[in-house]
This record gives C-alpha cells, sequence and structure tokens, in this order.
C-alpha cells in the first residue's frame, strides 16, 4: 500500500508564489498531475492561496495543471425538473433541467456532441412565472445512461441580459440549495 505523500503547506505556497511550474512540483512533491490540482483546491480552501494565484500562475498549455474541480458559481437543483426545448433546424427535441447555473445546466434526454453548441428555450407553463427566453449553450461533457437516454452538461455561451434577468428569476424560483 503506498503512502500519500506529505506537502508542507508553507513549501508548497512557496514554490507556487515563487512560479515553481507544475511539473517541477510534481516532481519535489512526488504527486501526479491529479495530485498537484488537490493540492491547488486544498491550498485555496483553507485561504493558503487564491484561486486568482492559481489561475495566474501563466504556464505553458503542455504544463497546466488545469483547475477544473471547483465551481465558481453553486449549482441549483431544480423542486421539480422542468422541460427545455432545443430550437433551430427540424428538432422537436425536448429535454428536462436536472440544475443550473448562471453559466451552465445540466439536461437529461437530449443527445449532443461534446463542443456542439444548440439554442434552448425555456417556455414555462402556468405553474411557473417566469416568462419564456432563449439563449446559445455549447455541450462540455456527455454520457449515456441508456439507449436512448442521455445526460449532458451545456455551459452557456450567448444570453441576452433580458434572457439573463428571466435565467437568474427562475433559478430563485425554482431551486433549492446547492452543492
Amino acid at each position: 500500500m503506498s503512502q500519500k505523500p506529505h506537502v508542507a503547506v508553507k513549501d508548497i505556497v512557496n514554490d507556487i508564489r515563487s512560479g515553481v511550474p507544475d511539473h517541477e512540483l510534481m516532481k519535489k512533491y512526488n504527486l501526479s498531475a491529479k495530485g498537484v490540482q488537490r493540492a491547488f483546491e486544498k491550498l485555496v480552501l483553507i485561504g493558503a492561496v487564491t484561486r486568482a494565484e492559481i489561475d495566474a500562475r501563466g504556464q505553458a498549455a503542455a504544463d497546466t495543471i488545469f483547475f477544473q474541480s471547483m465551481r465558481e458559481l453553486p449549482r441549483h437543483y431544480l423542486v421539480v425538473q422542468i422541460p427545455i426545448h432545443v430550437i433551430g433546424g427540424n428538432s422537436k427535441t425536448v429535454g428536462k433541467v436536472r440544475d443550473i447555473t448562471e453559466q451552465g445546466l445540466g439536461i437529461s434526454g437530449v443527445e449532443a456532441v461534446v463542443g456542439e453548441e444548440k439554442t434552448f428555450g425555456f417556455h414555462p407553463d402556468e405553474f411557473i412565472s417566469v416568462q419564456p427566453f432563449t439563449f446559445k449553450a455549447a455541450c462540455r461533457w456527455i454520457e449515456r445512461k441508456g439507449i436512448q437516454d442521455f445526460v449532458a452538461g451545456f455551459q452557456i455561451t450567448t444570453i441576452s441580459q433580458d434572457s439573463l434577468e428571466k435565467l437568474h428569476q427562475l433559478i430563485q424560483d425554482l431551486t433549492f440549495g446547492d452543492s
């Protein structure tokens, strides 16, 4: 059984602030790329460094450990899954929103390819007080849960100020907390 490496907070913080590249942090502290990412996350969580310090490291893409797992915005889970329509083309696809933030949403029932952009529309019913609105979003991940059962994550790429205000209202009216 291998032991987890012990990393002194003061030492790694000094190295981060001194601009030591990720590959050298990996070697010096006997960490994998994922281990360096976890160390960054823990350091931000305990307040030893700021997210801006990690993001500002400005390393070449080949050397950078991506700081992905900490969400900038809380994920809101809907009290009830609400329909969302794919707009455009010959599509009459209606998915269900599972969770939502101001920057993206998780949707079941909409097939997509990572990188594909779709236009979505909310057409609330009599139980939802928000007026209809649309936005564009790009697929960031997709998981097939069955032959025709898809769950996908979409990042909002284009949204008008009016639609953004309606999205805020929808989040406020239909969600319970965050993760």
